[in-house]
């Protein structure tokens, strides 16, 4: 009976200190989790103010884009609205004069008439003016965004923006990036700390 009581006694020692190993093992695991979580919510977080940064930054480049614009169709039509200096009248007018000058019939050359050159109307300078304005004119157009679809089709239509805009191809892949929805953005988030941006071809080969 003692030796069976001994033998009973080691038995369910083994038992509890196998079981206060598991439960220290528990404890860490518990305590590695904890980590993990507080640090996605940090990345989480993080994520989600490069977002907004990047969607704030969309804004201004497209409200300077279109202040621009708008400077340069002001400016043009400025230039076209602008009277000639005198110094240029006069010589349009004397040269004019010359090359229209005519000589009455049967004069010997004192008797001869001039002809007074043409003076633009209102109507054809308004007209004028109205033609070269709407062919300055760039209609507002949105960057194309990117929700994970259809590459190719995105691909060209970047480029064909770039173009349009005459956008130096140093700038095309941030340009791109920043106009990804959510679940390509959080993609670009692990590629760029891996491979950065990158040339246009080398960027667009892993979106495809």
């Amino acid at each position: 009976m003692e030796e069976r009581a001994r033998i009973d006694e080691e038995h369910w020692d083994s038992v509890m200190e196998s079981l206060d190993i598991l439960f220290a093992k528990v404890g860490v695991v518990e305590e590695r989790q904890q980590k993990m979580e507080s640090q996605f919510d940090m990345s989480t977080k993080l994520l989600e103010q490069m977002l907004l940064d990047q969607q704030t930054l969309a804004k201004q480049m497209e409200t300077t884009g279109n202040a621009v614009a708008q400077l340069t169709i002001n400016q043009m039509r400025h230039r076209q609205d602008r009277p000639p200096s005198p110094a240029s009248s006069d010589s349009n007018e004397d040269g004019g004069f010359h090359h229209r000058r005519q000589f009455a019939p049967g004069g010997s050359g004192h008797g001869r008439t001039t002809v007074p050159p043409h003076r633009a109307t209102n109507r054809e300078i308004a007209g004028h003016t109205e033609y070269n304005s709407s062919r300055t004119y760039m209609p507002k157009m949105q960057f194309p965004t990117f929700d994970g679809s259809n590459p190719c089709i995105w691909k060209d239509k970047c480029e064909d923006y770039f173009r349009i805009f005459d956008l130096p191809e140093t700038m095309w892949p941030s340009i791109a990036a920043m106009n990804m929805d959510e679940k390509p953005s959080k993609w670009l988030k692990v590629y760029k700390m891996k491979h950065g941006l990158g040339d246009w071809a080398s960027f667009m080969a892993p979106v495809e």
